[in-house]
């Protein structure tokens, strides 16, 4: 087999938002009620052979406080998706912290909000009001509109990687 041309993926987000449950369920297809805080990072691999990737997918432990993440973690990063939890207003109100982390890593960093738990709470016209204004001061960034997702309720989240590797790969025709 070939080598695989290697995408780096970073979850940005407030703790308790879902992103290491997204790598899990992307990558292992396993989604655990348990929580478990993330300490520093962990990456997770998927191998896209059919389309020649692997996806090096990041998570990204955000203390709640400082949002201080060393920027070594964010070099080489293709994309980033920040995590929100539709139960949790803070978080969608965080969002805007969490695209001036990324744009450290590039100004023109292609990213996609993912709207996590809908199994909770769903995507009310409150919110997208919301998510549509914070993505109007970062236009040139974003891949889509936000994706609405429940990780735990099985629904689909592979068309949030799928857009960012079409993104990603036809910048540089991979």
């Amino acid at each position: 087999m070939s080598e695989l041309n290697r995408i780096k993926i970073v979850l940005l987000g407030d703790f308790a938002t879902g992103k290491t449950s997204i790598c899990k369920k992307y990558t292992n297809d396993k989604f655990e009620e348990k929580y478990l805080t993330t300490i520093g990072m962990k990456v997770y691999k998927k191998d896209l052979s059919k389309k020649q990737i692997q996806l090096c997918i990041w998570d990204i432990a955000n203390d709640g406080m400082t949002n201080a993440i060393p920027i070594e973690y964010l070099k080489g990063t293709r994309a980033v998706l920040i995590i929100a939890d539709l139960a949790n207003r803070s978080s969608i109100n965080n969002i805007p912290r969490h695209m001036d982390t990324a744009l450290q890593i590039d100004e023109n960093i292609k990213a996609a909000i993912v709207l996590n738990k809908t199994d909770l709470r769903p995507f009310s016209e409150d919110d997208s009001m919301t998510v549509k204004k914070i993505m109007q001061d970062y236009t040139s960034n974003w891949i889509s509109e936000p994706f609405a997702i429940s990780v735990k309720c099985d629904e689909s989240f592979d068309n949030v990687f799928m857009k960012i590797i079409e993104s990603v790969t036809s910048e540089v025709n991979l």
